[in-house]
């Protein structure tokens, strides 16, 4: 019993470091995870590679991407799940381009205009073109839905078609590059064996 006197006789003590204790706590996390709280709004999400990414590049970048992946899925909305997805997966784009796409540039390995035709139209059809035109009963590839598909997108006057099949474009061309610039380390390093 006397113990549990003490303890009442200093309960405001205790309240008071308790409280103390509390308030130590939120400022604490206040200062460590959100400078911007002290230093009023900061403009940089992130640095890779030393360069600064400016917090509306990424922004950007982010809406492009849930755009893209609206019209490839064909939602009007996604949930915060899928948001948030994409906003890893964004980062993680830009750390693709700016670490590994200024080692590619110093390589000076492209992607050329005739390649990127191969690929789409050619004899080396990108396996995600031949998903995409391949007849869903039969699952046959026909050159010819590629073709028709490449002469009627500009019929979409929203022109969410072209700039859909841009974005396309481009992520295989980049997944190319990419490739090529794996492959020339692999036959490097397997050349010294």
């Amino acid at each position: 019993m006397a113990i549990i006197g003490k303890i009442r006789s200093k309960a405001g003590l205790l309240i008071g470091i308790i409280g103390l204790s509390l308030v130590a706590f939120i400022l604490g996390d206040l200062l460590t995870s959100n400078r911007s709280f002290i230093q009023g709004n900061t403009t940089t999400a992130g640095i890779i590679g030393g360069k600064k990414i400016s917090i509306q590049d990424f922004e950007a970048k982010v809406q492009q991407n849930i755009e893209n992946y609206k019209l490839s899925q064909g939602k009007d909305q996604i949930d915060q799940q899928t948001t948030d997805q994409l906003r890893d997966q964004t980062w993680g784009q830009m750390l693709n381009e700016e670490l590994i796409g200024k080692q590619i540039a110093k390589t000076g390995l492209v992607v050329s205009s005739d390649e990127l035709f191969d690929m789409v139209q050619g004899n080396d059809i990108h396996p995600q073109i031949k998903q995409a035109f391949s007849d869903p009963n039969t699952k046959q590839f026909d050159k010819k839905n590629v073709i028709q598909f490449l002469k009627n997108m500009d019929n979409d006057q929203t022109g969410r078609t072209r700039a859909q099949w841009v974005n396309f474009e481009n992520s295989i061309k980049e997944e190319r590059l990419n490739q090529k610039y794996f492959d020339l380390i692999k036959n490097t390093l397997c050349y010294h064996c």
